[in-house]
């Protein structure tokens, strides 16, 4: 039980520190480039987890994860956005 209470701690903490770096990021760059530079962090991590497990990227529903990567972009640009006002 204590370990999974850390591990929330600690996503709440990491959350708190993104919405402080896209607060200091607006003044200088764009909402689009902070949501292209947040995913292009995540695509390396995931890629080298991917990578070192040896998982497979093959699917059989390609139209499902179309959809969840547009609504996946589309809330964290929402996000971006009001965190940038």
């Amino acid at each position: 039980m204590v370990k999974q209470s850390f591990w929330m701690l600690f996503a709440a903490f990491l959350f708190t520190l993104m919405a402080v770096c896209v607060k200091w990021a607006v003044d200088f760059y764009s909402v689009y480039e902070i949501i292209f530079y947040r995913s292009l962090f995540g695509v390396a991590l995931c890629f080298s987890i991917v990578q070192k497990s040896g998982i497979g990227l093959a699917t059989k529903h390609p139209f499902r994860h179309v959809v969840r990567c547009a609504l996946g972009t589309t809330c964290i640009s929402l996000g971006v956005y009001i965190l940038s006002i």
